[in-house]
Formats: C-alpha cells, structure tokens, sequence
C-alpha cells in the first residue's frame, strides 16, 4: 500500500491545518507509526545528504521526532474522540532472567505509567489486589469490583502470598498477595461478570519467558468472543512485568478468558490489580476532548519546525 505523505505546511491555516494534522497522524499511522516512518527518512537522509531534498528529509525528520513526544497525548485525546474500536494500553517493564529465582524489579515505570492512563478515562472504579483474599483461596472466587459489579473467578490458580523474592520469577505487583496460575493452557481461568462491562486492565508478572504469548478473550453476552494477543515480549527474561488495559464502549463484555498462544506445561503467570468498568464508569467525552485538544494543540506548535514547501 502506498501512502502519500502531505505534511502541514506554513501556508495552511485555521481548520484546514487542523485537518491536515489528523491527516497526517493517520498516514504516519498506516506507514507503521513514527518509528518506522523514521527509519524511512533516515535511509532517505543518507541517499541524499549532499543535495537540497536532503535537507527537507531531514526537516521533515525533526518534524516526526517532535511528533512522537507529542504523540501520546494525541492518541489518549482520539481514543476519547473515536471509541469505535478497542483502545489498548500497555507497559511493559524487563526482568533479570533466566527462567529461576531471580529477583523481583524494584519498580516498573512503565506498566505502572499505562495503568495511569488506562484510569485516567474511567472513574469510581475500584482495583482488585487480592490482600483481602485469604491466601491459599481457589476458585471459584467471587470478587467485588464495588460500582462496576462483581465477578467470579474461575479456573485454575491460587491466591499466594509472597512478601519478597520470586516464585520462578512470578510475584506481586502490588501489596504482598496476587493470583498464581502454573501450567497455563489455552485457556487458564476466567472472570465472568455480574453485569456487561466495556473496560478491562491488570498487571502480570513473568510473562513470556517460555515464549508463550499471553492472549485475553472477551465475550459478549450474545456470545460472540474477540481475542487480543497482549503485545509483550516473547521470548521476555524472567521476572518482567507488563500491564495492559483496553476499552471498547462499543463491544461490552461479559466475560474475559486469560489464555496462551502456546500450551507450556511448564510455564507459570502472576496477576494482580485487576480493574473492570461499565459504561458508567468511562469518563464521558468531553473530559476526553480536552486530552485531545492538548494534545492537538501541541502538535500544531510543530508548525514552526516545518519546511515552507512540501516534500
């Protein structure tokens, strides 16, 4: 697929640079996202160092390295705009490895940055840590997520308790206790909800070490069922943790299935601060837009480190 890149330029102005923006966010998006656009130029730059498109390539390289500190809150301000489609949020932060008792991380930046954003959309929602769960609890497991409802948690697993070190490299994200499941197959526990839900995030420990993707199935009440592949390293070294979250306003689920791309036998998961939200619970557009505009805002200040022709 070929995409013409029409960057904004100084000679738009108004509603049409705004448009022409958006525009641009898309193209970037349908050539692989700024890092790969990047790439691009990059090769480009060199083929042309010595001569004048040169030295647009690489204005236009400025260009798109500003847009990807920009690029964040751009895209929490179009996932409120445009929720026709599921939004994902993901951090994912290395561990030591190799697969045995090796220390837990200290911290986690950036899972705990996406769990940040994931919150930020939704309100009165409450994150189920396991600390109150007497340890050794099995399911079926009922859990109340306070305004959101309740679920019941299903499958296999136990409820450790685990103040420092690792079990093989799993443990918890917060507090001293979290959900430990071994042997994970194709499909390892379930919650099921009291009432249709449109937001699900957690944090997992030790994922991938055995080259095992981690995949998360929703299904609706009318029993259709759409499954993500967690975007995480795969093979990831022992001990890492990742948090992803995800809303879809207009699919809400009843259910969600954790599951694996590979049945390992003898690989094992940590899951802990698991948050549910009903429509009720996202945060309505307005609040969104404002994201956007920021964000929107921001990026159009870029308009100064743009070339006066295009490319």
């Amino acid at each position: 697929m070929r995409v013409v890149m029409r960057r904004p330029t100084r000679r738009s102005s108004g509603r049409s640079y705004v448009i022409m923006c958006i525009e641009f966010i898309d193209n970037i998006q349908a050539l692989g996202g700024p890092s790969v656009y990047l790439a691009q130029l990059n090769s480009s730059v060199m083929c042309h160092s010595d001569n004048k498109l040169g030295g647009k390539l690489m204005r236009t390289r400025k260009v798109i390295r500003a847009f990807q500190s920009t690029m964040f809150t751009v895209g929490l301000g179009v996932s409120g705009v445009n929720q026709a489609a599921v939004v994902t949020y993901v951090g994912e932060d290395l561990g030591f490895g190799p697969p045995n008792q090796v220390p837990r991380l200290s911290a986690f930046p950036n899972a705990v940055g996406a769990q940040t954003s994931f919150l930020s959309q939704l309100n009165n929602v409450r994150v189920e840590d396991f600390e109150s769960t007497p340890q050794g609890g099995v399911a079926p497991l009922p859990i109340d997520f306070g305004s959101a409802g309740t679920a019941t948690l299903s499958g296999g697993g136990v409820v450790d308790n685990m103040p420092s070190g690792t079990f093989f490299g799993v443990y918890p994200t917060s507090g001293n206790q979290y959900w430990r499941f071994t042997e994970i197959s194709a499909n390892a526990f379930t919650l099921d909800f009291s009432q249709p839900q449109v937001a699900f995030g957690f944090f997992a420990s030790d994922v991938g070490d055995f080259n095992a993707q981690l995949t998360l199935s929703l299904e609706s009440s009318l029993g259709n069922t759409s499954t993500l592949v967690i975007p995480h390293s795969a093979p990831s070294p022992s001990g890492s943790v990742i948090f992803f979250g995800a809303i879809d306003v207009d699919n809400p689920f009843t259910s969600v299935t954790f599951g694996s791309t590979v049945a390992a036998e003898i690989d094992g998961f940590g899951f802990d601060d698991f948050t549910i939200g009903t429509t009720a619970n996202v945060i309505p557009l307005p609040a969104s837009f404002i994201l956007f505009s920021s964000g929107l805002f921001g990026f159009i200040g870029l308009k100064r480190l743009i070339a006066k022709r295009d490319i």
